[in-house]
């Protein structure tokens, strides 16, 4: 048989109550409930009834003897449903016909296991049972028992005769117990709520003892204030950066803004961020300006220098042999020009006297090839 269940729906109370003792529900109605596991009950409306019959199939219960047969001659008054009677057994006994041993369609009772459950909800009936919530979060209770079929028997107030006890204990202790189930015809229903504020473990214990039953349930829920998130602290930006400089050919002078900062190679350090001018300059070597930009980091110039124009000049001697003219008596020698060698110099005077030397050497070439040329024309050889 399913076994009948109501809901109880409770929360968790800040204060601290203590309710009455559960009730004695002991009078069972012909056709009542009983649990596996309670005592001494009055089945004073079964009397008359010499034994009671368990079939497997209700189908059954007229037509063939029972599965299970118990008599209850001299029990009616102190009946004990134990487990060794009842285990296995669970749903409807009916009466035995003495005559024929078959079954009456007299229910005697219905037999069942005790359970009880219950589990933590938020207000959104959400359920939180064995999870971590913050503070400041309404809980309720939600129990499940089939022990409320007790309120229905002969000696009960369905309306405030209790059958479950709900104890809560926080992290600081006990905080609630109550013993709970009467109301609105047997149906237990009740909203007490609380809001947990303080971290911790708070475990719900929802128990029975009724008439010698001993059942129950423990669900907790864990309170945790978030974990605050440490403020990262900024690491500040450096205000300087720092200029590789590299040459090829090395050794040469490393201006930074006009300041001579050393010789390449080299790695300046402590550059203030923002733009600046680098000036690498080595004798013999056209100067190489850059211009660089240097935001907290490292920057790297490496130029290839240009030599300069070289200040060696070869002249080559032009020399010229005299010709003798027949009909001239006269004999014109051609005095050879004498080879100028003039020796690769290296100068560090301005390239403007540099080029005014060129020049002078240009211009004595020329005057020389156009005697040579006048000559020639003389000889009519041109």
């Amino acid at each position: 048989m399913t076994p009948i269940r109501a809901i109880l729906l409770i929360g968790i109370m800040a204060l601290v109550a203590i309710s009455p003792a559960l009730a004695e529900m002991r009078t069972v109605p012909q056709g009542g409930a009983i649990f596996i596991g309670e005592n001494h009950l009055n089945i004073a409306s079964l009397e008359g009834t010499p034994a009671i019959g368990w079939w497997a199939s209700r189908a059954a219960v007229g037509v063939t003897p029972p599965t299970k047969t118990i008599s209850l001659a001299g029990r009616y008054n102190d009946f004990s449903v134990t487990p060794g009677e009842f285990s296995g057994y669970t749903g409807f006994w009916n009466a035995i016909d003495p005559t024929t041993g078959y079954g009456t369609y007299t229910n005697a009772f219905t037999v069942d296991n005790p359970t009880i459950d219950v589990r933590i909800l938020d207000s959104n009936n959400q359920d939180q049972t064995g999870k971590t919530i913050l503070p400041g979060t309404p809980l309720r209770l939600f129990v499940e028992t089939n022990l409320f079929l007790a309120t229905k028997r002969l000696d009960a107030n369905s309306a405030t005769d209790n059958t479950i006890n709900v104890k809560v204990t926080g992290p600081n202790g006990i905080i609630s117990t109550n013993d709970v189930f009467g109301g609105n015809g047997g149906l237990p229903y009740t909203t007490v709520e609380l809001t947990p504020t303080t971290d911790g473990i708070y475990s719900v214990k929802v128990s029975s003892s009724l008439n010698g039953i001993d059942v129950s349930k423990i669900s907790t829920v864990t309170v945790a204030s978030p974990t605050p998130i440490p403020t990262a602290t900024p690491v500040p930006t450096p205000s300087t950066g720092s200029i590789v400089v590299q040459s090829n050919p090395a050794g040469a002078s490393i201006f930074v803004d006009n300041a001579i900062r050393g010789i390449t190679p080299l790695t300046v350090h402590s550059i203030p961020n923002g733009e600046h001018t680098v000036l690498i300059r080595l004798n013999g070597y056209e100067d190489s300006r850059n211009s660089i930009v240097v935001l907290s980091d490292t920057q790297t110039i490496s130029p290839t220098l240009v030599p300069l124009i070289s200040s060696t000049t070869s002249v080559t001697t032009i020399q010229t042999t005299a010709f003798v003219a027949t009909p001239t008596p006269t004999i014109m020698t051609q005095t050879p020009v004498p080879t100028t060698t003039t020796p690769t110099v290296n100068y560090s005077a301005t390239i403007a006297a540099m080029q005014s030397q060129i020049a002078e050497q240009n211009t004595k070439i020329l005057e020389q090839e156009s005697w040579i040329d006048q000559i020639l024309k003389f000889l009519g050889l041109r």
